[in-house]
């Protein structure tokens, strides 16, 4: 996958969407791809949180760990970013990541990410938006269950 296919796929998750190229390319350039077989790890549920992944291709499977076993939360795929909760809070993760699939992704370093984060005030707008998405969609999952 070459600089302008990854930066074509940064431009696709909904946070990153509005955020000028330079920053994007900042982001491509600053980021490691990293592959992962189907079964592979990401990081588990109270791993530090290093570094964001953007998912450039392939799925994976959110999971944590509940009474009766491991419970899928999510099955993600391409122009997915993950990981980034843990970052911002600066809380170890709360979820196990595992290849569904095999998995290309970008993994940003939680430093760059934050960097970036603190020079763009709309992509800060843009994180807390997509995260109150999140919490009001987990929140109506919930009160579906009962």
């Amino acid at each position: 996958m070459s600089i302008e296919d990854e930066i074509r796929t940064l431009q696709q998750i909904p946070m990153f969407r509005d955020l000028d190229v330079s920053k994007l390319k900042l982001m491509a350039f600053a980021g490691s791809r990293i592959k992962f077989r189907a079964g592979d790890v990401l990081f588990e549920e109270g791993d530090p949180p290093d570094a964001v992944y953007v998912i450039l291709d392939g799925e994976v499977d959110v999971t944590r760990s509940g009474p009766a076993g491991d419970v899928l939360l999510a099955r993600l795929g391409k122009t997915e970013l993950i990981g980034e909760i843990g970052v911002l809070c600066n809380k170890c993760r709360n979820a196990r990541i595992i290849a569904h699939t095999d998995v290309q992704a970008l993994q940003i370093d939680k430093m760059t990410f934050m960097d970036i984060i603190q020079q763009v005030p709309r992509l800060a707008m843009a994180v807390i938006r997509e995260l109150s998405e999140r919490l009001e969609k987990a929140n109506e999952r919930l009160v579906t269950r009962d």
